[in-house]
């Protein structure tokens, strides 16, 4: 499968991008930067060290810093990801820059030079830049396989309640109108959130956490030192964006339901809330079934021995 990797790099999405990179049966075509887990310089220069790190060239690009209405996308939570978003590792300054085009112009250009349904998009940080894609080439945007986005608290499971605020996801939070936009685009949307990324079963633990540390290899000193901070703070890393990465490579990790899902952009205490319409005669109207796939629980242990085999052992 052909992918274009829309992130905001961050801690979890450095694994993501390594998970995605060790994995065979993806191809990794681009890789774009949104602002969000920290600044976009930030951001971009992160998956430029992750490539070089790991030895693998592949095109990353900047998109955007602002939201659709204008706001500043980087809200960083340095008690995670650091003030560099990497966890404060201090790695070097990458060789490789970025691409002088813009993330939106190479998600373009990537899918018009493929078939119709050769290309998923993975988008792990705020849906801005796939927003803007759609809104400036929905006829390109069309020959998108599917996207698969982290980000929603859907209220489904017990884990689904916002970690942005009470109901808010930070993804959705941070750009609700263009999440809003990727949801009512009629086109393939699978949604990963909180319901399945804050189920304990997927989480790295600090038992789990010392056998990588153990390891004592390239690979398990980069993640373990990378993800210490939440171990410290939290006693547990929940690895958010691997798992959106992880179901492209093995969809039966997840069950999904098929909803209708609007997203609040206006309340004082809701904004950035996933609400899922459940009225049974709602569902009968045309403009009102179900456009986005949502995952409401995961295979962990599945998942976790994906992780540890491709990120942690296999580098």
């Amino acid at each position: 499968m052909k992918v274009i990797l829309d992130m905001d790099p961050g801690v979890d999405d450095a694994l993501a991008l390594i998970l995605a990179l060790n994995s065979k049966e993806l191809e990794v075509l681009a890789v774009t930067i949104v602002a969000g887990n920290t600044s976009l310089s930030n951001a971009t220069i992160n998956a430029l060290r992750v490539l070089e790190l790991i030895g693998c060239d592949v095109p990353v690009a900047m998109g955007e810093s602002k939201s659709i209405m204008g706001y500043e996308l980087a809200m960083p939570f340095t008690f995670i990801h650091g003030y560099d978003g990497l966890g404060d590792l201090n790695l070097p300054i990458p060789n490789k820059k970025a691409e002088s085009i813009h993330a939106i112009d190479l998600i373009i250009d990537k899918l018009k030079s493929h078939s119709y349904g050769e290309i998923t998009i993975i988008a792990t940080g705020p849906l801005t830049n796939i927003a803007k894609f759609i809104i400036k080439d929905y006829e390109v945007a069309k020959k998108v396989n599917q996207i698969i986005s982290m980000g929603g608290a859907f209220n489904i499971t017990p884990y689904g309640i916002g970690n942005q605020t009470p109901v808010a996801e930070f993804n959705i939070f941070r750009d609700p109108e263009a999440a809003s936009i990727v949801y009512n685009s009629r086109l393939n949307v699978t949604a990963v959130g909180l319901d399945v990324t804050m189920n304990p079963s997927i989480f790295i633990d600090k038992e789990m956490h010392k056998k990588i540390l153990e390891k004592d290899t390239k690979t398990s000193k980069f993640v373990a030192n990378i993800i210490k901070r939440s171990i410290e703070n939290y006693g547990f890393f929940a690895p958010h964006d691997p798992l959106a990465v992880a179901i492209s490579i093995d969809p039966k990790l997840v069950k999904i339901m098929p909803l209708h899902v609007k997203v609040e952009t206006k309340g004082e205490f809701t904004r950035g809330q996933t609400i899922i319409d459940k009225r049974w005669w709602v569902k009968k109207k045309e403009d009102e079934k179900s456009n986005v796939n949502v995952c409401v629980d995961v295979d962990g242990k599945r998942f976790l021995d994906m992780f540890m085999e491709r990120v942690v052992e296999n580098w």
